[in-house]
């Protein structure tokens, strides 16, 4: 009787013991938990970008943020366990952001005249290869303009200089930069449109490689039946 006893007290005492050791695991397990939601708050001082595009780009990162545009300084509440990646992509976007050189070629297509002649190597390829698809028995320079853009930028508008009596307008919209490797870049357009005093001619969203050309878009012009054609060049300095 007395072994039963002293049998059952060591089945009592192991299952106890048991009960302890799977309550304790589970106490580190809330513990580990909770650890993981802590949130802590953070100052960062940024040297290039605008304080508020982090605040959007990253916000799923964030519970919450606060900036000051002039100190392009940051405040952010963030989850503990979201720093190391945040902080990894934050170091990619703060840099100096590289400046986008465009030469805007306007061309006019007809069916009579001669063509111009055109001193750029790269360009009389472009109108080589424009020669074999278009039905056009001439091309004509009309006119060359210039900007320089910077990546990331929202919106860019230019006035294109033209010999003809159209005042065309050249809008670019969401500028990006892709790739590393230098001379294997292109430049990535969300939003490209030329109008001729609100009417509009091209619209489009695009990429050109670095140091190319591209025809963005033709389209009639004038009464005559020809038709003006927009080739730009882009270059990143």
């Amino acid at each position: 009787m007395k072994k039963l006893i002293y049998l059952l007290f060591i089945v009592l005492f192991l299952f106890m013991s048991t009960q302890f050791v799977l309550a304790e695991k589970s106490d580190k397990k809330i513990v580990k938990k909770s650890e993981d939601r802590s949130v802590i708050t953070k100052t960062y001082f940024l040297k290039h970008i605008n304080p508020k595009e982090v605040g959007k780009a990253l916000s799923l990162y964030l519970w919450n943020r606060s900036y000051d545009i002039n100190k392009k300084m940051l405040c952010v509440s963030i989850p503990k366990k979201n720093i190391k990646k945040f902080e990894e992509l934050l170091r990619k976007l703060d840099v100096k952001k590289r400046n986008i050189y465009f030469r805007i070629f306007t061309l006019i297509a007809s069916h009579t005249g001669k063509s111009s002649e055109i001193k750029n190597k790269d360009l009389k390829k472009v109108i080589y290869e424009l020669n074999k698809v278009l039905s056009f028995n001439c091309f004509r320079l009309d006119g060359v303009s210039f900007v320089s853009v910077q990546e990331g930028a929202r919106v860019s508008v230019v006035n294109l200089s033209t010999s003809t009596k159209s005042r065309l307008t050249l809008k670019l919209q969401g500028i990006t930069i892709n790739g590393n490797e230098k001379g294997k870049r292109f430049i990535e357009i969300e939003g490209l449109s030329l109008s001729d005093v609100g009417t509009n001619l091209i619209r489009t969203s695009t990429s050109i490689n670095e140091n190319g050309y591209l025809v963005a878009g033709v389209s009639k012009i004038g009464e005559n039946g020809d038709s003006l054609i927009l080739v730009i060049n882009a270059e990143i300095k």
